[in-house]
C-alpha cells in the first residue's frame, strides 16, 4: 500500500491527513496554517493491481 502524504498544499489549500483506512482518507483543509476555521474532505482510495501501461510497470 502506498503511503499517503500527511501534509500538502493543492489549489491554494493546506491538506492535513486526519485518518485513513483501506477505502477512504479524511483530510482537514484550510487556506492558512493559523486559521481556526477549516473544512473536511473525504477521498476514496483505489487500489489497482500491478500492471503495465505506456511501457511503464506500475506495482
Amino acid at each position: 500500500m502506498k503511503i499517503l502524504k500527511t501534509h500538502f498544499r493543492k489549489n491554494d489549500l493546506l491538506y492535513t491527513l486526519i485518518c485513513r483506512n483501506d477505502k477512504v482518507a479524511m483530510y482537514k483543509t484550510r487556506q492558512e496554517e493559523d486559521m481556526i476555521c477549516c473544512h473536511y474532505e473525504i477521498a476514496r482510495i483505489y487500489i489497482r493491481p500491478a500492471h503495465t501501461a505506456f511501457g511503464i510497470e506500475f506495482k
